[in-house]
């Protein structure tokens, strides 16, 4: 073996060990864990995943109709995760596989064009429902308020909001092209951001 070789070996595993020591601290973990339960340190964990997940599945359709969704979502000092799926011109399956769990949407457009359907989550599930172009309602069951999504998908660009009763709402900024490419970052005030990157491939 090479000195290099050697050298590229021993960065490599304290580049790992460090990050997993990283990974390993509450404030990280809470911020992206996603396991069952009800307590509020794994809300955020739970709420990135899935709003990410229905981001992904939301822009895939509006941007390119028929097509493979293959997302990676990028979190810091944590390990990635990925969302895979297809969507027509009126379903969406969007999956994003977990170390224990899942985050599942599966929606598909009523009589009136406007998107509906439920979020499969580690917790308590979530309702979807497209109330006007471009607006999503986001009902969560229990004692949580509803929330609302706000997206527009079009000439390439990538914008929106999560809107958050009595907290801090969440920005969605990003870009996507004709080749299938996008790249999307959702910016979370006192908290760890999420980024998706990756491909979206038309299937006909």
């Amino acid at each position: 073996m090479k000195f290099e070789d050697i050298k590229f070996y021993i960065i490599s595993s304290l580049t790992a060990g460090g990050l997993m020591v990283i990974a390993g601290c509450p404030i990280i973990t809470s911020q992206y864990m996603d396991i069952p339960g009800f307590s509020d340190k794994l809300q955020a964990g739970r709420t990135k995943n899935a709003i990410s997940t229905v981001i992904s599945g939301i822009v895939a359709q509006e941007a390119y109709r028929d097509s493979i969704i293959d997302i990676q979502v990028q979190k810091k000092f944590y390990p990635d995760s990925e969302i895979k799926g297809y969507v027509s011109n009126r379903r969406i399956d969007a999956n994003m596989d977990l170390m224990l769990t899942s985050s599942h949407l599966k929606a598909a457009k009523d009589d009136m064009g406007m998107l509906e359907g439920n979020i499969e989550k580690s917790e308590l599930d979530w309702r979807l429902e497209e109330t006007n172009s471009g607006n999503y309602k986001i009902a969560r069951w229990g004692p949580k308020f509803d929330c609302t999504l706000k997206l527009d998908v079009s000439n390439g660009k990538i914008s929106g909001v999560y809107e958050r009763p009595f907290t801090f709402d969440w920005s969605i900024n990003g870009t996507y092209d004709n080749k299938g490419n996008v790249d999307c970052k959702i910016s979370v005030p006192l908290g760890l951001d999420i980024g998706l990157e990756g491909k979206i491939t038309p299937s006909n």
